[in-house]
């Protein structure tokens, strides 16, 4: 009983310890453009974040999909790739 009680204790500690990935799509000024890429990440089933930022004083939308494990992360990239969307990966 004891020896389940570790293994369990291991393997949530190992969820917690996984690194965890974002994928940053890019900064956008034009609120158009940014308008389009989400569309387009909707229709092949990902749900972008987005982040209003002053760069260089103009407003700018940072898109981000994410965090994620590993196996959901190959997952999207080869989606995003498959759909010729260009990307970043941020490694938290």
């Amino acid at each position: 009983m004891y020896k389940k009680y570790i293994e369990s204790n291991f393997q949530k500690e190992n969820i917690k310890n996984e690194n965890k990935y974002i994928v940053q799509i890019g900064i956008f000024a034009n609120k158009s453009e940014v308008d389009k890429i989400k569309a387009k990440l909707t229709l092949i089933g990902l749900t972008a974040k987005l982040n209003n930022y002053l760069l260089n004083g103009k407003l700018t939308t940072k898109i981000t999909l994410g965090p994620y494990n590993k196996d959901v992360y190959i997952k999207t990239i080869k989606l995003l790739q498959m759909n010729n969307i260009e990307y970043f990966l941020i490694n938290e």
